[in-house]
């Protein structure tokens, strides 16, 4: 899980901004239709009542009689004291009945409803003898008419019922509508909906316990990250490398192709191997791994390496494949070994048959050489073979250890693809037997307690991790700056590089050797 950090709500709000966005505007659209076309709307309309004791003439303000000399500073305060008395007699029910059964209402409202239409309240302003009268009603003119009523009801009602000596003057003030407000409603939905939004997507993040990013891995854990491969499919289909080629671009298509259900479908999707065009972001990715997994075997004198995830489904076996095929491209010859023994695949990626492989080698059923398949000139496959009862067994065998032992006597360079470690323990069987261990994660994809695990379990077995490969990296699991200079360096300014057909593996050149890739692409 994320650090929580101003940054990391900041990144996070960025990557989900047109969820937030549309989000919000479903909350603004839906408040707003409702207060415009369902609600009924509530006006209100206000009158006001002037109280004294008598001693005060109607027409003088109170700062003038402030200003007055004899009692006329007694007069205010106690007027004061009677509009706050007053205020408290008319909030009973029996001023509203009495309204209610007056001739001119003559029984037409209830006084239930009456009290509930009308709110008698003091001034806003402090030590005033204003009292407010306001009725609300879904009909202004309704509004308007009971809260004048009542208004001047109160003219004789106080007189009569309270104080003789008391004078009221009323007039009425305004109306407005109070309810809804559309406006402001539709605005405040708007914030509720970003903010809802904001909260659903945070609370996702954080509960989700998938590796994101390089950042993440490089903070949390002390194995190397020997690099990263961007998403296939998402530079495929990326904006920028469509573009060369218009509309009907090659990479469009692939990913239509990508998509179908066909036997072609994992063969076409690591065709960094042969024969298609491949963004210059994958390629170089994996020349960047091959320096550093070169530079670490030297260091050991070693010429051999196990390719490992922690779960299925992670892209070992591809990731193992294309790094098979860029060690090749120096001029070594170089072993692809498909250890693999319950679940085989590169057969598939190669397109070649898996009658005869490893396990038929360790069942002494066939010699080494009869098993190897050279795909391209330095570069050799193993395939698995037939699936056998007692995998684990076999390659725990003195003859695995020997057939290792003549492998990287013969080859300058050694890959095992083996199973998931998560999973069946067989990678913990091939590691000594190899210079070390790689293992592959997904961006996105491998559960953090899953990387832990595999971690633990070859640090227990004191097997030598050389380091990992993050697979399947999206350009938004990084920070925004190296988001920005990768995206725009790699997919932007070199989208323009080529990957020109060749028998195996890849190269590039300035532009297409055609203009239409359909005809690049003929085998």
């Amino acid at each position: 899980m994320q650090d929580i950090s101003i940054m990391y709500l900041f990144h996070l709000a960025w990557r989900r901004i047109w969820l937030i966005i549309i989000a919000a505007c479903i909350f603004a659209m839906t408040t707003f239709a409702y207060c415009k076309f369902v609600v009924s709307p509530r006006y209100s309309a206000q009158s006001t009542i002037y109280v004294t004791n008598g001693n005060i003439n109607m027409g003088d303000s109170q700062k003038d009689e402030d200003s007055a000399t004899g009692l006329s500073g007694t007069d205010v305060s106690s007027s004061i004291y009677i509009s706050y008395t007053i205020i408290d007699v008319l909030n009973r029910s029996d001023v509203y009945r009495e309204m209610a059964n007056s001739p001119e209402y003559n029984g037409r409202y209830d006084y239930g409803k009456l009290q509930g239409m009308i709110n008698v309240s003091p001034s806003s302003q402090d030590k005033s003898m204003v009292i407010n009268i306001s009725a609300t009603s879904t009909d202004l003119d309704e509004a308007i008419k009971v809260s004048s009523d009542f208004a001047e009801f109160c003219e004789t009602y106080i007189p009569e019922k309270i104080d003789s000596n008391i004078k009221v003057a009323s007039s009425y003030d305004k109306a407005s509508n109070v309810y809804p407000r559309t406006y402001m409603s539709t605005f405040v939905a708007f914030i509720v909906g970003a903010a809802a939004a904001f909260i659903i997507a945070f609370l996702v993040d954080i509960s989700d316990q998938s590796i994101r990013g390089e950042d993440e891995f490089i903070n949390q854990y002390d194995i190397p990250l020997l690099g990263s491969i961007p998403d296939f499919d998402n530079v495929l289909t990326s904006t920028n490398y469509k573009g060369y080629y218009g509309k009907a671009s090659y990479g469009h298509r692939l990913k239509i192709k990508l998509s179908g259900k066909n036997s072609e479908d994992d063969y076409v999707k690591t065709n960094v191997l042969e024969k298609k065009q491949v963004p210059f972001a994958i390629v170089e990715a994996y020349k960047n791994i091959r320096t550093g997994v070169a530079y670490l075997l030297s260091k050991d004198g070693k010429n051999s390496i196990t390719i490992t995830s922690a779960n299925a489904g992670e892209g070992k076996s591809t990731t193992a494949a294309n790094l098979a095929v860029a060690f090749s491209q120096l001029g070594k010859t170089v072993l692809l070994i498909d250890a693999d023994l319950r679940r085989a695949s590169l057969h598939k990626k190669f397109k070649l048959e898996n009658k005869r492989g490893l396990s038929d080698i360790l069942s002494n059923n066939i010699d080494f050489d009869d098993a190897i398949v050279t795909v391209k000139p330095g570069l050799d496959v193993l395939t698995a073979g037939i699936m056998p009862p007692n995998p684990s067994e076999l390659l725990d065998s003195a003859k695995f250890d020997k057939v290792m032992e003549e492998m990287t006597a013969k080859y300058d360079c050694v890959i095992v693809d083996t199973p998931p470690l998560n999973v069946v323990t067989d990678s913990m069987l091939v590691a000594p037997q190899t210079g070390g261990v790689i293992l592959v994660v997904r961006d996105g994809y491998t559960p953090h307690y899953s990387i832990k695990k595999a971690i633990a379990d070859m640090d227990f077995s004191n097997i030598n991790i050389l380091g990992a490969i993050m697979n399947g990296s999206h350009p938004k699991n990084k920070n925004r700056y190296i988001y920005r200079k990768y995206s725009y360096g790699y997919y932007g300014s070199y989208y323009k590089y080529d990957y020109k057909k060749n028998n195996y593996g890849y190269g590039y050149s300035a532009k297409p050797e055609t203009e239409n890739p359909s005809e690049t692409n003929k085998s």
